[in-house]
């Protein structure tokens, strides 16, 4: 038997404080979520994580960088 999980991953740039970031993070993708169930996607498929300023696209030098690190990102997971 094979199950298939969406990671959905929240994202924040470096700007402000580490624990309000996470926070912000997480939110972000919890309303990814919250979308993705009133579509119709089964809420036990996706999970959620926040990881703040932690894995950035970019170096956070310039706004448009920052707002590129401002984000939800997806992962599948597949357990047999």
């Amino acid at each position: 038997n094979v199950t298939t999980r969406v990671m959905l991953t929240g994202h924040s740039d470096a700007t402000g404080k580490g624990t309000f970031n996470l926070s912000l993070s997480l939110g972000r993708a919890e309303t990814v979520r919250a979308l993705l169930r009133k579509r119709g996607v089964d809420p036990d498929l996706l999970a959620v994580r926040g990881a703040g300023p932690l894995e950035p696209l970019a170096d956070d030098a310039s706004e448009e960088a920052r707002s590129a690190n401002r984000r939800v990102s997806f992962s599948v997971e597949i357990e047999e």
